[in-house]
């Protein structure tokens, strides 16, 4: 049982270096809206830190300007996501329908 006396541990569920473009440090709600789960939202990007541009895709500037970045050319794309504490899973949930284009 967790009370004031047994705080609970929570990690950050990313492993490696990330940037937090969007978070609510600089405004909430964070992404202009409190629908949805995002008056306290963050958006983590994985970053090249070796390009001068540090884009977070690998298309050319000018793919991205024009239509935008497919999922799948986002470096954060198929990285793993670890639980944040202990806990049980009551729900899991497959299929949902993914854009295919992000666009920033």
């Amino acid at each position: 049982m967790t009370n004031k006396y047994n705080p609970i541990s929570i990690e950050f569920p990313l492993r490696g270096e990330w940037h937090a473009p969007t978070t609510p440090a600089k405004q909430v709600p964070s992404h202009g809206t409190n629908r949805m789960g995002l008056r306290y939202a963050f958006d983590f990007l994985k970053l090249n830190w070796n390009d001068p541009q540090k884009k977070s895709y690998s298309i050319t500037v000018l793919r991205y300007l024009l239509l935008g970045v497919p999922l799948k050319k986002c470096y954060c794309w198929g990285e793993n996501i670890y639980a944040p504490c202990d806990g049980e899973v009551v729900f899991v949930e497959d299929g949902n329908r993914e854009r295919k284009i992000a666009h920033w």
